[in-house]
Parts: C-alpha cells; sequence; structure tokens
C-alpha cells in the first residue's frame, strides 16, 4: 500500500493511535511541516519526560548555531478545532493545555531536558529508528554538547481544514503568535506533504524514462 493510500487509511479510522503508528513508519511530514531549523532534523516518537508527560513526537531541527525542540500532540482527525461561537473545542482546549504544561516543565531545567532527549533517542534506536547518539549539525554542534543551546517550539496536529472558517483560521494565528508560539495544523497538511512527494517522485520518473528514451534514440 503506497504511503498516501496509508495515511488515508489512518485518518479513516479517526484513531490517533493510527497516526501515531503511521508517522512512525514515516514521519517526513512531520519533518517537513514542523521542523524550525534547515540543516538537520529528525522525529523521536513518544518521548517521555518527567512522571507525567510523553509526546507523541519531539522534532528536533537546527540552524544559526541552535537545536529546536518542537514537541507535538497529535489529536484525532476527527476532532473538531472551534466550536460555532468561536470558542476552542474540548479537544484542542485539552491539547493546548497539555502543551502550557509541557512548556512549564522543559523550561525548569535544560539537565532534565537533556535526559529526556538522550533516553528518548536510545528507545528510538532499540525500536530500529537510526539516530546518533549525539546527533551534530552544522553551526549548531552536537545536540549534548554543554555548551548547545537548545530551544522549544510546540504544536498539535489535529482534525481537517474543510471544517474551518475563516475566522477559524484567524484563531489559530493569533494561537502561533501567543507567548509559546503554538501552531495548530490540520492532517490535510500531512496529505498535501504526501501528494507534493508523490508528484516529486513522479517527474523524477517521467524524466529519467525521457533520457532513457533519448539515449536509445
Amino acid at each position: 500500500m503506497r504511503r498516501l493510500d496509508r495515511c488515508y487509511h489512518a485518518l479513516g479510522s479517526g484513531s490517533e493511535a493510527a497516526m501515531q503508528r503511521f508517522f512512525e513508519s514515516y514521519p517526513r511530514p512531520l519533518h517537513v511541516i514542523l521542523n524550525v531549523g534547515w540543516n538537520s532534523y529528525f522525529a523521536i516518537p513518544q518521548l517521555q519526560f518527567g512522571a507525567d508527560y510523553r509526546a507523541d513526537f519531539v522534532v528536533m531541527s537546527a540552524h544559526s548555531g541552535v537545536w529546536i525542540a518542537t514537541f507535538i500532540e497529535l489529536e484525532s482527525p476527527r476532532a473538531r478545532l472551534y466550536l460555532r461561537d468561536g470558542t476552542e473545542s474540548r479537544s484542542l482546549r485539552t491539547a493546548i493545555r497539555q502543551l502550557k504544561d509541557w512548556a512549564r516543565w522543559v523550561e525548569k531545567d535544560r539537565t532534565r531536558l537533556v535526559e529526556a532527549l538522550q533516553r528518548g533517542i536510545r528507545l528510538a534506536n532499540a525500536k530500529g529508528i537510526e539516530i546518533e547518539e549525539n546527533p551534530v549539525a552544522m553551526g549548531a554542534g552536537g545536540l549534548f554538547d554543554p555548551e548547545t543551546v537548545i530551544l522549544h517550539e510546540y504544536a498539535v496536529v489535529i482534525g481537517r481544514s474543510r471544517e474551518l472558517t475563516k475566522e477559524d483560521n484567524a484563531r489559530r494565528s493569533l494561537e502561533h503568535r501567543g507567548p509559546l508560539g503554538i501552531r495548530i495544523v490540520t492532517y490535510d497538511r500531512v496529505i498535501e506533504t504526501l501528494q507534493r512527494d508523490l508528484r516529486g517522485l513522479r517527474e523524477v520518473r517521467n524524466a529519467r524514462l525521457a533520457h532513457l528514451r533519448r539515449w536509445k534514440e
């Protein structure tokens, strides 16, 4: 089954667990949509930090001398983002509150964050997800070097864009401009990313076939 078909199948189930499995098998859409840096990125699945918190994914990226950890909460593809009166749905409200709880924990102590990331990478490697023990990015150095700066951002992936009004999109933008810069992303962005990848593969294939035909002539 093609990745796009697998994504549609997971979306159709409406299950967060199905989307978690899809992204663990193919995290590229998260890389494309939610990485902040430009010269290195990877995703750590199900990162446990503290006694009570677990991010569905943390996308690590780097640029301009810093690493950025983007903590991601997955919600159901069927969840609404806003109610008719413009207030946040229960699912979105709960997700945002959780992200704020995570932020308070992360901001307390860099040492605890580093330890959590190191554990997360070891567990990812145990699952067959290959990540270096101390990833190095050009200009940002090793992720776990003592002098490395690690910034953090937060995102929730939830619902579908077809249900959003112009006013709803303005509300999403307002949350992104807030103190934590929380990004609210719909699963349609994931589909768009997969569709672009598919078009790109077709273009490469067609170019190769055209080159082969010219060579045979």
